[in-house]
């Protein structure tokens, strides 16, 4: 009487325009039902709770003010909806986040970057709403023409709706590598608080 057919799928769309020598528009957006999450997107699951819809958007305006210092202001929406009953009831949920981000072209391969963010996390059941800030500083670097790195770090500040206030350290590390045409490897750690607990 268990179900044992369930569906893994997932489309993206990723658009990268500039309007001019400083002004650039990127776009990353993503579809998905699934079994596992991708952990990368900030959802955590397990097998339990059955397929799941996901969808992300990221969309951001860069601009160049001089030769080496630039900013990024963004909007990321993010939600994610259960279709088992049994967990439907605690998991649904949509986030919204807004971040700005100072960068500072430090040598050819390295970019020091400031970044703020701000967002909420909301829920229609009974899991706790909550608001998340952050204050973080870090870098990117091209190790070589096919590989970067990509490190942040700082302080998360977190409020949830009828429970208390926290702040913890935040780190995230990403290295990704352009292997050939075909393959890229992308690997990733974060330390934080998340909106699913």
């Amino acid at each position: 009487g268990i179900n044992e057919i369930n569906s893994q799928s997932r489309a993206s769309v990723n658009l990268i325009h500039r309007f001019s020598e400083r002004v650039r528009f990127v776009s990353r957006n993503f579809v998905a039902n699934e079994l596992e999450p991708d952990y990368s997107y900030g959802m955590a699951s397990s097998r339990q709770s059955g397929e799941f819809f996901s969808w992300s958007t990221d969309n951001s305006l860069g601009y160049r003010w001089t030769e080496r210092f630039g900013t990024y202001t963004g909007v990321r929406l993010n939600g994610s909806s259960y279709d088992d009953d049994d967990s439907g009831n605690l998991s649904d949920r949509m986030s919204w986040q807004f971040y700005e981000q100072l960068r500072y072209q430090y040598s050819p391969q390295t970019v020091l970057i400031a970044e703020y963010r701000y967002g909420q996390t909301l829920t229609d059941s009974i899991a706790s709403e909550s608001t998340d800030q952050y204050f973080l500083i870090g870098a990117d670097h091209r190790f070589s023409p096919n590989t970067i790195g990509t490190v942040r770090t700082g302080a998360q500040l977190r409020d949830v709706d009828g429970g208390s206030s926290a702040t913890s350290p935040y780190l995230e590390f990403a290295l990704n590598s352009q292997i050939n045409p075909q393959r890229k490897l992308c690997s990733f750690v974060r330390y934080g608080m998340e909106g699913d607990d």
